[in-house]
């Protein structure tokens, strides 16, 4: 039976190839919406309902990423727990287990990683703060990174989908339909640059959360349970809202990371 932490990071992926989706269906509104304004009545009507289909396609996938992804959110900070203080599954853990399925589960089995967190201490409380400082130190600068991109990808849209509006769009256009087929273009990318803008902001904020906390945990002065109770649901309520890091920028800042966190630590 895969490890609650493999099962978390299957339900991870699976949760980005849904938010991949979501662009895909982006893509083709924004496509679709394009095409109309070229195109004439009625086809332009047509491809102009096709582009809604796909917003609304895009908003439901949206939705199933965002649940797949607070559930493996919520297997990782689990089974950091069950590492930190070896301690078997809570009860919980069953059902959790159970909701997402066999195909995640059978995924999870080539996901184990006994060295998934870096930490060598004993079990217990400061093998726990070594590892949820670990994790804050990755998410900061992932969450960076991710926002960075959103807040990019979102300006250049907008300044692309404008472009393409004024250039392509006919003029003397007659009928509420023929009309509202040619604002197909910004209907669409304000919906799309409002997605990115909010994935963005949910970063952003996960990143400055994720900051404050690994500073905190630097603190000579171990911190009290209560704190440190206080400070883990916060960080586990930011990363649950937060969407999941592109896959390609952890592959890419996976070794200098964790070159840095290792330096950090004296490991190095």
């Amino acid at each position: 039976m895969a490890s609650l932490l493999a099962i978390s990071r299957a339900a991870s992926e699976d949760a980005k190839r849904l938010f991949k989706l979501k662009v895909w269906a982006h893509a083709v509104g924004l496509v679709f919406a394009i095409v109309a304004v070229l195109a004439t009545s009625p086809a332009s009507h047509v491809l102009a309902v096709l582009a809604l289909i796909a917003e609304l396609a895009a908003w439901f996938l949206r939705y199933l990423a965002s649940k797949t992804h607070s559930k493996a959110e919520q297997a990782r900070r689990a089974a950091m727990l069950m590492w930190a203080f070896n301690t078997p599954e809570p009860p919980d853990a069953i059902d959790l287990r159970s909701s997402f399925g066999p195909r995640i589960e059978t995924r999870a089995a080539s996901l184990e990683d006994p060295n998934y967190y870096a930490s060598t201490l004993p079990a217990g409380q400061q093998r726990f703060v070594d590892m949820f400082q670990e994790s804050a130190f990755w998410s900061k600068h992932l969450y960076r990174l991710s926002s960075w991109l959103a807040f990019g990808s979102s300006a250049a849209i907008v300044m692309g989908a404008f472009l393409c509006f004024v250039l392509l769009v006919p003029t003397g256009a007659t009928g509420v339909l023929s009309v509202l087929a040619q604002l197909g273009v910004p209907i669409v990318t304000f919906f799309i640059s409002v997605d990115l803008l909010g994935q963005g902001l949910a970063w952003h904020e996960a990143t400055t959360i994720s900051d404050r906390i690994d500073r905190a945990l630097e603190r000579s002065q171990p911190p009290s349970p209560q704190d440190l109770l206080s400070t883990f649901s916060e960080y586990s309520v930011a990363i649950a809202c937060a969407p999941p890091i592109p896959t390609f920028l952890h592959r890419r800042e996976h070794d200098r990371l964790e070159r840095e966190w290792r330096r950090r630590k004296g490991r190095v």
